[in-house]
């Protein structure tokens, strides 16, 4: 019999011949399954490391957004404070800046936050974030701010108005700002009116008196209401008289 030895990579391999049958019979070490699974493990390591790094370092990755503006709580009361948030995420670290009505305010920075304090009416308007770093830069969705806000009636002195008797009386809602548009309620001194065949109110809040007589003789007022703001203002009250005989 002739044996040989030969080295190759650790394993130990022995060949035999033998003469009445001419089988080759080899005898070797086999690696077990899990040095396997290891040796396989950190190639899979390697490769996906190599794979996020380049010759000269990480890849560039474009920004992402992670939080994006939220519509949620859009309508701000004139005075308070509002906070815009949005973050990107990508490599390098993207910076970010903000646009209103598609115009750029501030300058680039690290921050995620944008703090519009003691919002004046000319701060509403369309906001929208964008974030950039080497590799690009992205647009975040748009949030449209709303400011609440409610002024006063100008004129407060004593109005005057006269119809004729079985003519319609009509009242002109006195000039107010507000942000929403109030709601109104028309009263008297004896109290709010109750809207039915006598009196009715237009869309532009005017109050009508179908038919006035002797009986609508009153002043009356324009109640105001801001409901987001938790606001009302009362008109100056307008003094009807009505005079003649619709039958003369």
């Amino acid at each position: 019999m002739e044996e040989c030895e030969r080295p190759l990579l650790k394993t130990k391999f022995v060949l035999s011949n033998n003469n009445n049958n001419n089988n080759i019979n080899k005898c070797f070490k086999v690696p077990s399954k899990v040095n396997l699974w290891i040796t396989f493990g950190v190639w899979l390591l390697f490769s996906l490391i190599d794979s996020c790094y380049s010759s000269d370092g990480p890849q560039l990755q474009a920004p992402r957004f992670t939080t994006q503006p939220s519509s949620s709580g859009s309508i701000v009361s004139e005075g308070r404070t509002k906070i815009l948030q949005c973050h990107a995420l990508g490599y390098p670290q993207p910076t970010s800046r903000w646009l209103k009505d598609g115009i750029p305010i501030g300058d680039f920075s690290s921050s995620q936050y944008y703090r519009l304090q003691k919002t004046r009416r000319e701060d509403a308007g369309s906001y929208q974030c964008i974030a950039k770093n080497d590799a690009g830069s992205i647009f975040s969705e748009k949030i449209d701010i709303e400011v609440a806000y409610m002024g006063v009636f100008e004129n407060t002195t004593l109005g005057h108005l006269t119809v004729t008797s079985g003519h319609p009386a009509v009242f002109d809602l006195p000039p107010i700002e507000s942000q929403p548009p109030p709601s109104v309620m028309w009263q008297t001194v004896d109290g709010p009116l109750n809207y039915d065949i006598k009196y009715a109110v237009t869309k532009s809040n005017q109050l009508i008196i179908l038919s006035a007589d002797e009986d609508d003789r009153k002043a009356y007022r324009a109640r105001a209401i801001n409901t987001q703001m938790g606001k009302e203002e009362n008109s100056a009250f307008i003094q009807l008289n009505v005079s003649g005989d619709p039958y003369d």
